[in-house]
């Protein structure tokens, strides 16, 4: 394999490292001098071709890519898009699922480039334990990795716990509710998690 050479390099994170290489680009009728990124593996083989404006460090076998303001992802095994750069902000992929925005509004593609939550929320937390914190207006829930809602929409704030419990603060009032039975401590305190677990 011949050398390539780069005109950045930076470290390796989960095999990946991400590279650069100056080129001339007509920007707003002037030239400019630019850097182009792309990704090697640890063999020194471009597994993303330095074509894009950004590259973010990969996970789940994935990076984040940037190119004319819009954002998409590419697979480091195949090398192959997963989407265009289509969206207007992208986020990594966490337990298969990767947030992405348009026209201000978030949801989630899964690992083959599917949106299988459209973009509804003004704000989505990553998955963890297939349950992700969601926020339509200013009132938040939980989704699946469907995007079926395991608790609604209806809390200012809610903070997660374990087995199936969550903290929630509803009309200035805190409370436990279980994902599935509902009510496990009522919300009633006005001081937080610590009044509510006592």
């Amino acid at each position: 394999m011949k050398n390539i050479f780069y005109d950045a390099k930076y470290a390796f994170v989960e095999g990946i490292a991400i590279v650069g290489k100056k080129c001339i680009k007509l920007i707003n009728g002037r030239e400019m001098q630019i850097l182009l990124l792309g990704a090697i593996n640890t063999d020194g083989h471009e597994v993303i071709p330095c074509d894009y404006d950004n590259v973010w460090t990969a996970s789940e076998g994935a990076c984040v890519v940037k190119r004319e303001n819009k954002y998409g992802f590419i697979s480091v095994e195949s090398s192959k898009e997963i989407t265009p750069c289509i969206y207007d902000r992208a986020w990594h992929f966490y337990s298969g699922r990767a947030k992405i925005m348009k026209k201000n509004l978030w949801g989630y593609i899964d690992e083959q480039g599917n949106e299988i939550i459209v973009p509804i929320y003004s704000q989505a937390g990553d998955f963890k334990n297939s349950r992700a914190i969601v926020v339509l207006n200013t009132l938040k829930g939980v989704i699946d990795e469907k995007g079926e809602k395991i608790i609604d929409l209806i809390y200012h704030e809610i903070e997660r716990l374990e087995n199936g419990n969550w903290c929630v603060l509803k009309d200035g009032l805190y409370g436990i509710i279980h994902e599935q039975n509902g009510i496990v401590v009522p919300i009633q305190f006005k001081r937080s998690l610590d009044a509510c677990l006592r």
